[in-house]
């Protein structure tokens, strides 16, 4: 909202009724998909700036290979389409499951799931073009909360919601997990 009043806002969506129902609503939405690079030309050409906050965050998919193309691959088919078009600054939002565990846990005994190896990777590689000296900013918050639409990645909502009906009785664990939480309004002001 904020950045709508500022700038002009141009929408990169997968789905076409999406693009549709944005569009009504005096939003620029173009369709496209991070893994068909050829997709993403009319989303970010002209543009001065790319936010790219996109991501296939869920727990289980039956293709594995679908994290790394979305969350890796993704990432390299926007960034790289972004310079040759000449934006002059992209900034890609990550997880902070891509830092890996900290205080003393070695790695070797957390058993990263597909999608922690995949944004780790994209973090590695958003890395390597800030050493080459691409204009990339890299933003990783903490677990965030609030209102939104519902999906898989809203960890903390859900897993409150399932605690306050009953349905999720505790936490099973040594007690050595440690979260920093935020709301999300307070992120993006």
């Amino acid at each position: 909202k904020v950045l709508s009043k500022k700038y002009t806002v141009r929408l990169l969506v997968r789905d076409p009724k999406q693009v549709e129902r944005l569009r009504q609503k005096d939003l620029q939405a173009v369709l496209g998909d991070l893994r068909e690079r050829d997709s993403l030309r009319e989303a970010v050409k002209g543009c001065e700036a790319v936010f790219h906050l996109a991501a296939l965050v869920k727990r289980w998919v039956p293709k594995a290979t679908l994290y790394e193309e979305v969350n890796v691959e993704g990432l390299r088919n926007l960034a790289e389409l972004s310079w040759k078009e000449g934006v002059e600054r992209f900034i890609y939002t990550s997880s902070i499951l891509a830092l890996g565990p900290t205080e003393g846990l070695p790695e070797k005994k957390v058993v990263p799931n597909p999608y922690e190896v995949s944004k780790k990777k994209a973090l590695g590689l958003a890395r390597e073009y800030q050493k080459k000296g691409y204009p990339l900013l890299t933003v990783i918050p903490t677990v965030l909360y609030g209102p939104g639409v519902w999906t898989e990645g809203n960890h903390l909502s859900r897993l409150l919601k399932d605690l306050l009906s009953g349905r999720f009785p505790g936490w099973i664990d040594k007690g050595k997990w440690r979260w920093n939480f935020a709301y999300v309004e307070d992120v993006t002001k």
